[in-house]
């Protein structure tokens, strides 16, 4: 992938993904059960990020506002980055998704997703003219799992009613800051 968000050293990515999943419930051992589906599944893949910038963000740019309390003036809004770097996501999936009879169903996911040098707007100090700079500034986790169950009381041709129900749980966690960030 290629943005022009970025400097001309790191304008392009590479970013993939695998995945796979096996339907137990059509094997030969479970052919009297009544599982219609019992599919269990994995995925993992590196996807690229550069939503959190605006256009140009690589350039210094400057905008009018009050100095004092009457003088217009031309102030520093951003400075540019030019070793700015694609935020990296490496998401990993393991699922179970089951439709048991004709009227439960359900899912389970456990995710982990690991991002390397995410996105961030880092102020700076008002002694260096109070401007703002884009950085990646460190690595972070997001792990955590997914639950759905659901149950229909009443089926039928006219009408029905389903009891459904879900849950969820994350954990976020700073696995390290750039240097200059750990103010």
């Amino acid at each position: 992938d290629g943005s022009s968000r970025f400097g001309e050293n790191s304008k392009y990515g590479t970013f993939w993904s695998t995945s796979a999943g096996w339907n137990i419930a059509r094997e030969n051992f479970l052919s009297d059960s009544k599982f219609s589906s019992l599919k269990l599944r994995g995925s993992y893949g590196i996807s690229g990020n550069d939503a959190p910038l605006p256009d140009y963000v690589n350039q210094p740019y400057a905008s009018f506002g009050l100095y004092g309390l009457t003088a217009t003036t031309i102030i520093p809004t951003t400075t540019g980055n030019q070793n700015l770097e694609w935020e990296k996501v490496a998401i990993t999936n393991f699922g179970l998704d089951f439709n048991y009879g004709s009227r439960l169903k359900g899912s389970f996911e456990y995710f982990i997703n690991k991002r390397k040098d995410f996105l961030q707007l880092i102020p700076q100090d008002y002694q260096a003219g109070s401007y703002t700079v884009y950085s990646n500034a460190g690595d972070l986790e997001n792990k955590g799992y997914e639950a759905e169950l659901s149950y229909d009381l009443i089926k039928n041709e006219n009408w029905g009613l389903t009891l459904y129900g879900n849950t969820s749980s994350i954990k976020n966690k700073i696995l390290k800051l750039r240097d200059e960030n750990e103010k």
